[in-house]
């Protein structure tokens, strides 16, 4: 098992999993061995309320389309460890905002947390950073802004867009 970073002699896990029997229990044996505390708290609908309590937001995927959780965890100003697959590297720039390792490498992921939380002026320098990225470019504004675009360059009378002029 990785060297799981801990402070103050535990550490809490929050997840969302599929099979939350299997995982529960695995996890439950894990963490008495380790000596930590972990909580599996299924799906949750205060999630914006939970994040800015995190010290690290970690994101372990193999496959993400569009990470919004990791772009919560950057609004709410908590620095963001993550696995660089699919649309992940379009929200986390390596370095900047965030940290970004390969997938199926938890020894990396457990080195990226530990600097994170052994640098906390890094971590907060990213946090910023993330912050002030997210807000203008995935805020209402924005949002706004790009409907509006896209909605201005749309076809008119002619029918779809797929379809050819005659």
């Amino acid at each position: 098992m990785t060297d799981v970073p801990q402070r103050g002699g535990w550490q809490s896990l929050v997840s969302r999993c599929r099979d939350g029997s299997a995982v529960r229990h695995q996890a439950g044996g894990h963490s008495r061995a380790l000596g930590i505390r972990v909580v599996l708290a299924g799906q949750r609908t205060d999630v914006l309320d939970l994040l800015p309590a995190f010290d690290i937001f970690a994101m372990a995927s193999r496959y993400e389309g569009l990470p919004t959780v990791i772009i919560e965890a950057m609004i709410c100003g908590v620095p963001v460890v993550a696995t660089a697959v699919n649309a992940v590297s379009d929200v986390v720039v390596p370095g900047e905002t965030g940290i970004l390792v390969p997938p199926q490498r938890p020894e990396l992921l457990a080195a990226a947390i530990r600097y994170l939380l052994d640098a906390p002026a890094a971590a907060a320098r990213m946090a910023a950073l993330a912050s002030a990225r997210v807000a203008g470019r995935y805020g209402e504004p924005a949002l706004h802004n790009a409907l509006m675009a896209a909605y201005s360059r749309a076809p008119s009378a002619r029918g779809y867009a797929y379809l050819p002029e005659t």
